[in-house]
Protein backbone atom coordinates (compact mmCIF):
# COMPACT_ATOMS: atom_id res chain seq x y z
CA UNK A 1 0.00 0.00 0.00
CA UNK A 2 1.29 3.50 -0.83
CA UNK A 3 2.90 4.84 2.13
CA UNK A 4 0.20 8.35 1.69
CA UNK A 5 -2.91 6.05 1.75
CA UNK A 6 -4.23 5.11 4.99
CA UNK A 7 -7.46 2.71 4.94
CA UNK A 8 -10.24 2.38 7.66
CA UNK A 9 -12.97 -0.28 7.47
CA UNK A 10 -16.21 2.17 8.09
CA UNK A 11 -18.49 0.05 10.77
CA UNK A 12 -21.76 0.35 12.47
CA UNK A 13 -23.58 -1.17 15.06
CA UNK A 14 -25.10 -3.82 12.65
CA UNK A 15 -22.13 -4.84 10.91
CA UNK A 16 -19.79 -7.39 11.76
CA UNK A 17 -16.18 -6.49 13.38
CA UNK A 18 -13.33 -6.86 10.07
CA UNK A 19 -10.21 -8.35 10.58
CA UNK A 20 -8.29 -7.44 14.24
CA UNK A 21 -5.15 -5.94 11.89
CA UNK A 22 -7.73 -3.49 10.21
CA UNK A 23 -7.84 0.10 11.43
CA UNK A 24 -11.63 0.58 11.94
CA UNK A 25 -13.84 3.80 11.96
CA UNK A 26 -16.95 3.49 14.27
CA UNK A 27 -19.77 5.20 14.79
CA UNK A 28 -20.47 7.17 18.46
CA UNK A 29 -23.48 4.94 19.17
CA UNK A 30 -22.00 1.27 18.67
CA UNK A 31 -21.31 -0.21 22.04
CA UNK A 32 -17.99 -1.54 20.46
CA UNK A 33 -16.61 1.73 19.16
CA UNK A 34 -12.88 2.08 20.73
CA UNK A 35 -10.30 4.19 19.68
CA UNK A 36 -10.07 8.34 19.42
CA UNK A 37 -12.95 10.15 19.16
CA UNK A 38 -12.93 12.59 16.03
CA UNK A 39 -10.91 15.85 17.31
CA UNK A 40 -12.28 17.90 14.50
CA UNK A 41 -16.01 17.01 15.51
CA UNK A 42 -15.28 17.45 19.20
CA UNK A 43 -13.75 20.62 18.29
CA UNK A 44 -10.94 20.15 19.95
CA UNK A 45 -9.40 21.01 16.56
CA UNK A 46 -9.82 23.25 13.57
CA UNK A 47 -8.48 21.03 11.20
CA UNK A 48 -7.95 17.36 10.55
CA UNK A 49 -4.39 18.23 9.22
CA UNK A 50 -3.18 19.88 12.59
CA UNK A 51 -4.71 16.40 14.71
CA UNK A 52 -3.18 13.85 11.88
CA UNK A 53 -4.37 11.19 13.67
CA UNK A 54 -6.24 9.48 10.70
CA UNK A 55 -3.60 11.05 8.48
CA UNK A 56 -0.11 10.10 10.12
CA UNK A 57 -1.12 7.17 12.12
CA UNK A 58 -0.35 3.79 10.71
CA UNK A 59 -2.61 2.17 13.74
CA UNK A 60 -5.44 2.81 16.11
CA UNK A 61 -9.00 2.95 15.55
CA UNK A 62 -10.73 6.47 15.02
CA UNK A 63 -14.83 6.95 16.53
CA UNK A 64 -16.78 9.74 14.68
CA UNK A 65 -20.20 11.33 15.89
CA UNK A 66 -23.30 10.44 13.85
CA UNK A 67 -24.45 13.38 11.40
Amino acid sequence: MPHKVRLFASIDPDMPLPPRDWRRAFVLDDPRAMGMLCAFQTEEQRQCLVCGYCLRRKQGDVIFKVH
